[in-house]
C-alpha cells in the first residue's frame, strides 16, 4: 500500500479517467465521465484490463501513467520490455588505438602465434684466452630445470630450442671464485635448429671435507680437482696452520691435510640469441725452469722439447721452444700434470731431464733438501730422507760455495738458501 496526500490522489483520478477514456473511446454509453476515486489515503496500482486497447495505446497509458506518478512519487521510471525501441542509426564507435602494453598482445578468443626458438652460446677460455674443453656448462630457466653440456676442443656448448624468457648460466662444477663471465654479444645466427630437453637440476655443493696430501699432490692440483681457484683454497682460516707449515702452496708433504669447503655456486643472467664468454681462473698452471752452465751462469737460446703425462696417464702434447735470456723454459701446463721430461740442447750434446711435479717436499725435510741439492747439481744419492754421509757431503759442498759455515747440517740458513737457489 502507498499512502498519498489529496493532491496526490486527485492527479491519479485524472490519470485514472483518462484512461478509460482512452479505452471506451469516451463516448461508450455504458461508461459515465467521472470514475470514483480510491479510498482515501490508498491507491492500488495494477494493469488495467484488457479492453479493446491495442497493444501500443496499453503501453503508452502505462508510460503517460508513470510520467505522472514520477512527480509526486520521486519513482524510478523503467521502460516496458515488450516496449518496441526505435532504433537510432548511431555511428561506429571507433576501436581505441593499442597501449604501449597491448600492442602486440593476442586477441581473446584468438590463438597467438608459435614462438620464435632461439639459441645460445658458451665459449669458455682459459687464463690464457685459449678454448677450455671439458668444462660443464649449466643452463638454467626461471622453472628451475636445466641444461647441461661441456664444451667440445673449441671450448664452446650451443644450446637450442630456447624461449624468450629469463635464463642463467653457470659453470656449476666450479666455485664462484674459479670462473668468471668476461664478455657477451647477439649470436650472428640465434634461430634454433633442434628442442630443449629440460631436466631436474642435480644436487651441487656438499659438506666440507679433508684431503690427506699424497705424492705428487700440490695445492694447484687440489683446487683444479675439486673446482677451486687455488687461492681461494690455499687462503681459507681452515688451512691457516698448514700455511704456516709450508711457504708454498706447491710444496707439500705426504700427509699433509687440505681442508676443502663446500663450493658456493653463482650463476650470470643470460638471453637466448646471445653468445657468453666465460673464463676458467687459475688454469692453466705456469712451469718455470731455469738452467744454469756449472758457473751458474743462464744456458740461454737453448733449444727444448718439453713431453708431460697427466696423473690420469693421459699424454699432453708436446711443447717446443728456447729457454729466455735468463736460461728460463716458461710453458703453460694442465694443473694435473704429472711426470713428463725435458730435452734440452740439440745434436750430440742434447741432456734429457726427468720432471715429477709436486714429488718435491719443504726445505726443512731431509728428502727436500736432498732433492734440491741434487736438481741444482750437489749430488747426494738417492733421496731417500736419510743424513747419510753422501747427503751430509753434498750439504758441505753447497754451504762452501755459498759462503755458509759448512757443518753438514740443515740449519735455517741453509734451508734459506737451497729455497734462494732452487726457487722453490
Amino acid at each position: 500500500m502507498l499512502h498519498l496526500r489529496k493532491d496526490q490522489l486527485a492527479a491519479l483520478a485524472k490519470a485514472r479517467r483518462r484512461q478509460q477514456d482512452e479505452r471506451t473511446g469516451g463516448d461508450d454509453p455504458g461508461t459515465s465521465g467521472d470514475t470514483p476515486a480510491p479510498p482515501a489515503g490508498e491507491l492500488v496500482l495494477g494493469c488495467p484490463r484488457p479492453g479493446r486497447l491495442t497493444r501500443a495505446a496499453r503501453l503508452a497509458a502505462r508510460q503517460e501513467l508513470q510520467a505522472r506518478l514520477r512527480p509526486a512519487l520521486d519513482l524510478p521510471v523503467y521502460p516496458a520490455a515488450d516496449a518496441p525501441q526505435a532504433r537510432a542509426e548511431v555511428p561506429p564507435t571507433p576501436a581505441p588505438a593499442p597501449s604501449a602494453t597491448t600492442a602486440g598482445a593476442p586477441e581473446k578468443g584468438t590463438r597467438s602465434p608459435p614462438r620464435e626458438k632461439l639459441s645460445l652460446e658458451v665459449v669458455v677460455l682459459d687464463e690464457r684466452d685459449q678454448p677450455l674443453s671439458g668444462a660443464s656448462v649449466e643452463l638454467r630457466n626461471g622453472k628451475g630445470q636445466v641444461l647441461y653440456e661441456r664444451t667440445g676442443r673449441d671450448g664452446q656448448v650451443r644450446f637450442e630450442g630456447l624461449e624468450d624468457e629469463p635464463l642463467t648460466i653457470c659453470l656449476h662444477e666450479l666455485d664462484e671464485d674459479a670462473w668468471v663471465r668476461i664478455r657477451q654479444a647477439t649470436l650472428p645466427d640465434p634461430e634454433s635448429r633442434g628442442q630443449a630437453s629440460w631436466r631436474s637440476a642435480w644436487a651441487q655443493g656438499g659438506a666440507p671435507s679433508c684431503h690427506v696430501v699424497v705424492e705428487g699432490d700440490c695445492i694447484s692440483s687440489i683446487a683444479d680437482r675439486h673446482g677451486f681457484f687455488p687461492e681461494t683454497l690455499w687462503s681459507i682460516p681452515e688451512n691457516a696452520l698448514l700455511r704456516r707449515l709450508r711457504r708454498s702452496k706447491n710444496v707439500l708433504n705426504p700427509g699433509d691435510r687440505v681442508i676443502i669447503p663446500a663450493r658456493r655456486r653463482r650463476a650470470e643472467p643470460a638471453r637466448a640469441g646471445w653468445r657468453h664468454w666465460l673464463r676458467r681462473k687459475g688454469w692453466p698452471e705456469i712451469l718455470r725452469i731455469r738452467f744454469l752452465t756449472f758457473g751458474d751462469e743462464p744456458r740461454q737460446g737453448e733449444p727444448y722439447v718439453l713431453s708431460l703425462t697427466a696423473a690420469g696417464g693421459k699424454t699432453i702434447e708436446d711443447r717446443a721452444g728456447q729457454t729466455d735470456g735468463d736460461g728460463f723454459l716458461i710453458e703453460s701446463i694442465p694443473p694435473d700434470a704429472a711426470t713428463g721430461r725435458i730435452l734440452l740442447g740439440a745434436g750430440e750434446d742434447q741432456e734429457e731431464h726427468e720432471l715429477r711435479l709436486g714429488c718435491i717436499d719443504s726445505a726443512d725435510t731431509v728428502r727436500g733438501a736432498q732433492a734440491r741439492l741434487n736438481n741444482l747439481g750437489y749430488h747426494c744419492g738417492e733421496e731417500d730422507g736419510a743424513l747419510g754421509g753422501l747427503t751430509r757431503a753434498a750439504l758441505k759442498r753447497f754451504q762452501r760455495a755459498r759462503g755458509l759455515e759448512s757443518t753438514g747440517e740443515i740449519d735455517a740458513a741453509t734451508q734459506a738458501e737451497l729455497l734462494s737457489r732452487h726457487l722453490s
